[in-house]
Order: C-alpha cells, then structure tokens, then sequence
C-alpha cells in the first residue's frame, strides 16, 4: 500500500493503524501546494463480500456521513467549528472504499494527562471552550458525538487548541426531544466506563450526554482523576471531587451542573455552558482590576507604610507557603506509604460479620476473602446465601435491608425502589466502588457468527431480533436466557442462578446468555462472543488465541486486560460493596472491607482473579 496513489491524488506515506474492517494510513495531498498529509480511512476488502459486508459499509459510512453534514449548506460557516477534523472526500475506488479527513497534527489528551499530573485552572477552561464550540456545531445539526473521552480529543500542535474526533459512534437524534431521553427510541448504547451517563446507557442519548462526558474530561483533566476514581455521594447523586484540587468555586459549579446524573438538571445546550464560562472569565477579570485598583490604592496613599508593610507580607507568605508545602508532603507520604496491605487498613473492627450478594464475587470470595481471614483473623467473615431466591446483587441488597447480613456485595447499582425502600425504613444506603468487571456474551458452541454489536445484543434482549440468520448466522432461532430480577421481557426466559443459565446454553444451539467474562471464560461448555461498538470494531472478552472447547478442560481462556482497561472492550460495570450508614457496627464493618480491597494488595488480587482495578 505503501506509495500507491488513490484517487489519483492521495499518496500513502505510512500505516497508522487499524482494526478488523478498517486501515488508516497518512497520506500527502498531491494537489495542494505543499502536498499536506492527510488521513485516508480503507475498509478491509475481505468483508465486502460476506454478509457483514452491508452492514461494514453502512458503519464504515457513519463518519463520512456526520462529517459531511457538518459542512453540508449555507450555514456552514456560522456553525461549523474549527475543532472538529474536515472531512476532504469519500470515493469508492477498484471497488474498495476510502474516506480522506484531514489530519490534525499533535496528541492526544489521554496521552497528555499520562505524563503530567494534571491540566491547570487556564488550561481547563480553554478545553472547554474548544470542545464546546465543537458541540454547537454538531448539535445544530441534531449530532450526537457520544463517545467524548481523553482519548478522542488532540491537543493540536500548531495552536495549542484541543480538537474533537473520531465521529464513528455518532448519531442523529430527533431535534424536538434531544433533551427529554425518556421520550426517544432506542440507539446503539456506546458506553466508555466513567464518561457514559445513564440515559445513553439505556439507549437514549441527548445533548445533555455529551455535556455530562465533557465535564466529567474536564473534572478528569482538574484532578488527574480517572472518573471511575472519583466517589459518589449515593444519597444526592453527586460527584465528590472539589476536595482534592483547589478550583474556583463558580468553575466546579458549572462542572458539577455538567455532570448532574439526571439530564433534566444538566445544562440543556452548549450555548448555556458556554454562555455560564463567558460570565466566570468576565467575573474573574473584574476580580483582578479591583484588586489591582486596590493595592495601587495602598501604595500611593500609604508611603511611608510600604516598606515595612511589604516585608511582613513576604514573610507571611513565606511562613504560609512552608505551611502548605509541608502540609502536602505530609499528605504525600501517607499517601504512598499507608493502605498498601492488608495489615495496614485501620479501624477494621473485630467480630463476626455476614456478607452476601452477587454471584459474580464468587471468584473474589474464594481467592482475596480467604487472604483477609488469614492475615485478619479477628475481622470474621461469613458468607451467607438467601434463604429463598439464588444469590444476586439484588438479593444481596434486600438482605441488607432486612438485616440479614452487615454488608452486601454487588455488581449492579442501587435502583430508586431500593433507596425509597431504604428511606421508609430510616435506612441510609451508600456502594463503596472496589473493581471493575466486563461483561460478556456466551453463546453455543456451535453459532458460527464473528461477534455481536451493541446494537445487535440490545435487539436481541428486547425482542427486535428473534433469529440468527437476522445477523449473519444460521436459521436458527434465538432463545435469550436472562436472571430472576435482572432481565424483563415476555421473551427472555429467567433462570434462578448462573450455572443454571450455562446449561442451558450448551444444550440449546439457539441460546444466548450474559454474565461477568470470569464466569462465562470459566466454562468450557459455551462460547464467549466478541462485541464491539459495530462489526469493525468487535473485541473479544478473552486473550487470544482462543482456546478451543476440546483443549479448555486443560487450560481455560483468560481474560482480555488489556482490552478491558484500555476501554476498547465496550462492556463494563462496577463492582461494590454496598452499606448502611447508619449502622455504626454494620457501616464499619462494611467500610473495612471495601478499604481492604481498595488497598494495593487488595487490588493486586482484584485484577489477579479477573477484574479491572479501580485504582
């Protein structure tokens, strides 16, 4: 590939990179002066003559086709945004397709805060100035990028200016309610841990989605704080983060309204944000002109003052500068030395206590449980299942509510029946986040399909897809398994526990299942699925090469870390111990727990059995 010319105009250079139905390669444009580089985007030959090969071209497209509307009529000018990377053409050529955008110079924005701690106060609100002249650009057009992280943001080389891209998980949405979720149909739910709100996480994106995960880049790029790090007040539903950074108070009011959970109480446009951000930069400069009037005030009206005046206040500030730096190496050291194992947690109390919950702890109740009874012995531990239902996250939490056990385990978060439940009863609930795990799609053995897309196991989950040869699969049809207070629909058949679930599967060609990639990846009897955003992106839950079902009794798959922490892999959910706070004996026994799987030994176990550390 390498110098052949495409379109009789774009020379290739070098590969770039690329994934299964898509290269991307830099190019130079041999009609402008200069011959500037370029990006050139090929989907891969091999799948344009398969059954996918529709469906490849149709995602292969969805970029082209947003970038093109963003320069498509006679507003363009007025609302297309210099942040956002030009699409130059889009040709088909010797029957293979080709995209040409133009290439932003510099790197991006995870890359940045990986090798400097965190952005400054200035810098932030430049990013979000750029971004957000880059979403009312979009959103005029009714576009919904959806995928707003660290890693789809380039701080461009020539300016500084941070640019928005990779538009391939972009969607149109109806303009008359693209703040009200609730009353839209369903899109594909792109989900990146810790920058995905909840409404797109069902589905139904909005403006409001891409605000929530540009505050939450910006609360990142403050703090130097993954989202994921970042605790919860469970009860308000609000972030806690403004102690770990100095921050204008007015800038963490407009992050925090950015980030509201619920997407009525968010910022209803990027306008607003950027209307709120004009007032702060206007208040501030005001701010500095009145105090600058001031101490020139002070000076030319108290001469004879100034000399000793100035030298108490330097040292003030140098008594006051020694103060803080000693401060911050004290908080520096107890940082890096404390709560590295498990002997080092303190107020872990003595004492028998009951914990149960979810299924997909099993791993973590045989392998670290049993390290913390051994290392703590006094700190008493003892699982106790439900007396009638099969253990869940759900039953976990009611069995916290009856106060059946001090403390639960769960993989799901605590609905709103669950906290109104708990306030009738005057209880005060809160999830302590541990882990994160990956979900994944287990299939028979036998279903000879490449993967799924989100948008494909969605369907298939509420009934829009009933038979595999829908998706490229045998005419077969599918039989979807689902957990007893998990999964709703006339059509999914709910089974008590997850063993049952595999059984099933395996004795059924047509049958479909999700659960934690620990428990499907421990099976030999059923076939985990790869999944992706779309067919060109479809990742696999397990390391490969794929160990086949006659050789797995002999070695198992392992899971796909990297995938999972790199965010490639697009399923996830955290993982937490849930707890009364109120309880003084229950809530610290709860909260030892969670602090010894929060410690570096704890999470070295964590990521030991399977899970992705959350710190």
């Amino acid at each position: 590939m390498s110098n052949s010319i495409l379109g009789g105009r774009y020379q290739i250079i070098s590969h770039l990179g690329g994934g299964g139905f898509g290269q991307t390669y830099l190019a130079e444009d041999l009609h402008l002066p200069g011959k500037p580089y370029c990006v050139v985007k090929k989907l891969n030959p091999q799948w344009q003559t398969t059954s996918f090969g529709q469906e490849a071209k149709r995602l292969f497209d969805r970029e082209a086709q947003v970038l093109y509307n963003l320069d498509s009529d006679n507003l363009a000018t007025v609302f297309r945004s210099s942040e956002i990377p030009r699409l130059l053409a889009c040709f088909e050529e010797a029957g293979e397709f080709y995209l040409v955008q133009e290439f932003i110079e510099g790197k991006d924005l995870k890359q940045e805060l990986e090798s400097i701690p965190h952005l400054s106060e200035d810098r932030v609100i430049d990013l979000l100035y750029d971004i957000l002249d880059a979403l009312i650009s979009i959103h005029h057009k009714n576009i919904v990028h959806r995928d707003i992280k660290p890693a789809n943001i380039i701080k461009r080389q020539s300016d500084s200016k941070f640019i928005l891209i990779d538009f391939g998980a972009a969607t149109e949405i109806n303009a008359k309610t693209t703040n009200y979720p609730h009353h839209r149909s369903l899109t594909i739910p792109i989900c990146t841990p810790g920058y995905t709100p909840e409404e797109q996480l069902r589905g139904k994106p909005c403006f409001g989605s891409d605000i929530y995960a540009l505050g939450m880049t910006a609360i990142q790029s403050l703090t130097g704080l993954h989202p994921v790090d970042i605790p919860e007040d469970s009860q308000q539903r609000k972030l806690i983060w403004r102690d770990k950074i100095q921050v204008n108070p007015s800038l963490a009011n407009i992050l925090d309204k950015m980030v509201a959970s619920d997407s009525r109480k968010r910022y209803q446009s990027a306008q607003d944000v950027l209307n709120e951000l004009n007032q702060l930069n206007l208040s501030n400069k005001k701010s500095i002109e009145l105090a600058h009037n001031i101490s020139s005030s002070i000076i030319r009206y108290l001469p004879k003052l100034q000399l000793q005046f100035t030298k108490n206040i330097v040292a003030i500030l140098v008594i006051f500068i020694l103060f803080i730096a000693s401060y911050f190496i004290s908080q520096s050291c107890l940082n890096k030395f404390s709560h590295q194992k498990f002997c080092q947690v303190s107020n872990v109390p003595d004492g028998l206590f009951n914990y149960g919950g979810s299924s997909v702890w099993v791993s973590i109740r045989k392998e670290i449980d049993s390290v913390i009874q051994k290392e703590l012995p006094n700190f008493r531990l003892r699982y106790t299942p439900p007396d009638y239902n099969a253990p869940s996250s759900r039953t976990g939490i009611q069995m916290l509510l009856d106060n059946q056990i001090d403390f639960a385990q769960s993989a799901v978060l605590i609905n709103e029946e669950e906290y109104q439940l708990a306030k009738e009863r005057g209880i005060r609930l809160e999830q302590i986040p541990i882990g994160i795990d990956a979900p994944a799609i287990a299939v028979h053995p036998s279903l000879n399909i490449p993967g799924l897309t989100i948008e494909q196991f969605h369907k298939i989950y509420t009934g829009k897809i009933t038979n595999w040869n829908q998706i490229g699969g045998p005419n077969l049809e599918i039989i979807p398994y689902g957990k007893i207070g998990r999964d709703i629909g006339n059509h999914i058949i709910l089974l008590a526990t997850t063993n049952e679930a595999f059984r099933k599967v395996a004795n059924n060609p047509g049958g479909i299942y999700y659960t934690s990639a620990t428990l499907v990846l421990s099976q030999c009897t059923v076939k985990p699925l790869p999944v992706g955003i779309n067919l060109e992106r479809l990742i696999p839950p397990y390391k490969q090469p794929f160990v086949e079902q006659n050789q797995c009794l002999q070695k198992h798959n392992q899971v796909n870390m990297p995938a999972f922490e790199s965010g490639q892999y697009p399923l996830s959910r955290r993982l937490s111990v849930a707890i009364k706070k109120n309880s003084k004996r229950q809530q610290k026994a709860g909260e030892a727990y969670a602090n010894l799987l929060l410690t570096n030994q704890g999470q070295d176990l964590i990521e030991k059995v399977g899970f992705l550390r959350i710190r």
